[in-house]
């Protein structure tokens, strides 16, 4: 399992170095990106809380991920509505993303891999920034909005290796 979600994590974030070299077309097919990633990455964190058999917030965040991910790709430019939501939906899921970092970040600082959680805390704390700013300039970051997903790409395969790392310590 530490092997396979290592992988993950670096293909997230080899994707996010790709996605921030191209950002004009990121921005084209950001919709699908969008809800590609946010519909992986509910399914993770379902898969994630029945593994460890927690079901709080980060399951209910990860099925409304899933949902929010699905109501992307069933209508992708019929409604124009949609197309403009996406920025808030970029913003929101970040936010709600970052926040479940931060506090599974703090939940860790009590293991014996403490040293780590720092990294993971700074990885939630640039997720809710990236969320606020997101949502604070909307007309800005629909024309950046390629960097964003880059961003979230990155932070969100760092996140999967610090933590598989972290669990994988805590297993030995």
């Amino acid at each position: 399992m530490f092997i396979l979600t290592t992988i993950l994590g670096i293909l997230l974030i080899v994707l996010g170095i790709c996605c921030a070299l191209t950002p004009l077309a990121t921005f084209v097919s950001a919709g699908y990106l969008i809800a590609i990633v946010v519909i992986v990455s509910g399914a993770a964190g379902i898969i994630t809380a029945f593994c460890l058999k927690k079901y709080g917030w980060n399951l209910i965040v990860s099925i409304l991920a899933i949902v929010l991910g699905i109501l992307a790709i069933a209508r992708p430019g019929g409604i124009k509505i949609i197309d403009n939501l996406l920025i808030y939906l970029l913003g929101i899921w970040l936010i709600l993303r970052g926040g479940v970092s931060a506090y599974l970040s703090f939940k860790t600082r009590k293991l014996p891999t403490r040293n780590k959680w720092g990294l993971g805390l700074i990885v939630g704390i640039l997720g809710i920034v990236l969320g606020v700013y997101a949502l604070i300039h909307p007309l800005f970051s629909a024309i950046t909005i390629g960097l964003l997903v880059a961003l979230c790409f990155i932070e969100q395969g760092i996140d999967v290796i610090t933590f598989s790392r972290m669990n994988r310590k805590l297993q030995k």
